[in-house]
């Protein structure tokens, strides 16, 4: 079974939002999914002080994960939406 690396773009609801808030319980969600690996976070300025995490994931190529990273990132406060930047095989 092979890996796929997955970009995120995880916009936050609120210029106010805390992003240091968000990346923990990030974490503790993806903590709970024991396939899925988060392996890179970095921050992005997107306009009016509202910020983004561009997050790097690393699920298998079988199954339904990538489907359950996003929906549990519909469940997580703070993020007002996410896009997928890139999927790849490793």
């Amino acid at each position: 079974m092979g890996k796929v690396m997955a970009v995120y773009k995880l916009l936050m609801d609120s210029p106010e939002q805390d992003v240091n808030s968000v990346k923990d319980r990030l974490r503790g969600m993806v903590a709970g999914l024991s396939e899925i690996k988060l392996t890179d976070t970095s921050e992005e300025e997107v306009a009016f002080g509202l910020r983004a995490l561009v997050c790097t994931f690393v699920v298998p190529d079988q199954g339904d994960w990538l489907n359950k990273l996003e929906e549990g990132f519909t469940t997580l406060p703070g993020i007002g939406s996410f896009e997928s930047l890139s999927v790849s095989l490793l």
